[in-house]
């Protein structure tokens, strides 16, 4: 099983776009039927997730330590005055990383939503026993094509993802694995872009916990957390 923390901004517009953009709701729990310019097989991983904008990376865990999980996630939370604001401004949208596979909607946190994400990479994303990332990281050294930075190895094995502390860059993924043609790629891209607006921001007042059983699975709540 696995489980992480994530940011889900249900009742904005932001999510009912991005929602029909994926073609699944995680906050309903249903599947939706994409716009006619989003090919399915552009959203085959993006879409089991939902929209989101991860805090802790999905990391496996047995079942029978949910309850443990969901009670040292309040505990630290009960840390952080309830004064603090979690803000986030829009950044840009367009495709990344290098190899353009993905299409984001990326995010400028303030420094509360770096010390919330930082905290808790800290203390519950290491209650997991691993991840995507550490099986991607097995396979990279057994084939001697290392292509992980140095710290995100170690990353990676204290923590079980690369993408955490000083490489943490917030963002809602929409496309994943985008794998059209140059000219869809313009296309889809000038379609996103104009379908959000670029003023957009946000406010973290709760933390949705999630999970999924199986790999074939899409992610659903278990449980949400005031902040």
């Amino acid at each position: 099983m696995l489980f992480g923390l994530y940011y889900i901004p249900s009742n904005t517009e932001i999510y009912e776009l991005g929602s029909h953009i994926l073609g699944y709701d995680i906050v309903a729990g249903e599947r939706r039927t994409c716009p006619k310019e989003i090919d399915t097989g552009w959203v085959a991983e993006s879409s089991k997730y939902g929209l989101h904008m991860t805090i802790t990376d999905a990391v496996t865990i047995d079942e029978k330590n949910l309850e443990i999980v969901e009670k040292r996630t309040q505990e630290v939370l009960g840390c952080f005055s309830k004064s603090l604001n979690y803000s986030l401004s829009l950044d840009e949208i367009g495709f990344w990383p290098k190899d353009n596979t993905q299409l984001a909607i990326r995010l400028n946190p303030n420094e509360n939503v770096k010390m919330l994400h930082n905290i808790l990479v800290g203390t519950i994303q290491t209650l997991g026993k691993g991840s995507l990332y550490t099986k991607n990281l097995a396979s990279q050294i057994s084939s001697g094509k290392l292509r992980y930075l140095p710290d995100q190895v170690e990353k990676i094995r204290v923590f079980h993802a690369p993408y955490i502390f000083e490489h943490f860059k917030p963002h809602f993924t929409l496309l994943n694995p985008f794998l059209g043609s140059d000219e869809e790629r313009v296309n889809v891209e000038s379609y996103i872009k104009n379908s959000f607006s670029k003023e957009a921001h946000f406010t973290i007042d709760k933390l949705t916990m999630v999970i999924k059983e199986r790999e074939e699975d899409y992610f659903q709540i278990y449980k949400t957390f005031d902040l």
